[in-house]
């Protein structure tokens, strides 16, 4: 609890279940490990690449407000059903909080949108599925760069131009690995990884396409007969 209350004040008390995108997790270990001794590995990990302090709480300040924003709740308005009202206030002056906006603000954001004519910018209301949707999508935007961010961070701690003595005027190599054969199986497999095979596949896509099909595109312009391959 506290190591949740560092972060943000919000996160004290809570569990999985207090979060609709995570909801009850499976009761499963995975390497013989909960998922509290996972969060000290992946804190120690984020120490390592120079990601402690502030940077570290903001990490998870913006983790912390993707889960928030699943938890924002949508239904019309009384006296206009084209019209959307937030009920779940808390959650929401909570995100706002978190995230340093203003409630309004941040309210009207979910439920409008602006639209802008040639010389003209009116608003329009969302209805509330609409509106749940521009939430989730919010969500999705700063979990986004959450990732982008992290990467960068990543390579910036493991990169020998930044690292060694003089390195910005050294000529380094460069070594490119791609897996594109990590599919994997589980007798118990979780979104993460749906997530991952996923990847992996269009990954395999992405290097069929570059490599057999521009050959076979090749041959085909140098007259050459080629037996038609398909690869659905």
């Amino acid at each position: 609890e506290t190591e949740k209350a560092a972060i943000w004040k919000g996160l004290k008390g809570t569990t999985c279940e207090s979060f609709a995108y995570i909801g009850t997790p499976p009761d499963i270990l995975i390497e013989g490990k909960p998922d509290g001794e996972h969060f000290a590995d992946t804190k120690a990990a984020l120490e390592l690449v120079g990601i402690k302090g502030e940077s570290y709480l903001t990490l998870f300040q913006g983790i912390a407000a993707v889960l928030q924003c699943g938890n924002l709740t949508f239904k019309p308005k009384p006296s206009n059903d084209e019209e959307t009202e937030i009920t779940s206030k808390k959650e929401l002056k909570d995100l706002a909080e978190l995230i340093g906006c203003d409630e309004k603000t941040l309210s009207l954001a979910f439920t409008e949108r602006t639209i802008k004519t040639r010389g003209e910018e009116y608003k329009v209301p969302l209805k509330a599925d609409v509106a749940k949707e521009s939430a989730d999508a919010f969500a999705k935007e700063i979990y986004a760069k959450i990732f982008l961010w992290l990467v960068r961070t990543i390579n910036d701690a493991t990169c020998a131009e930044n690292n060694y003595k003089g390195g910005s005027s050294i000529e380094y190599g460069l070594i490119g690995l791609l897996d594109i054969f990590g599919f994997e199986s589980f007798p118990v497999n979780g979104f993460e990884q749906l997530c991952i095979n996923y990847c992996n596949e269009k990954l395999q896509q992405k290097f069929t396409q570059d490599i057999f099909r521009t050959v076979q595109e090749e041959y085909r312009a140098e007259g050459l007969d080629l037996a038609e391959i398909k690869y659905d």
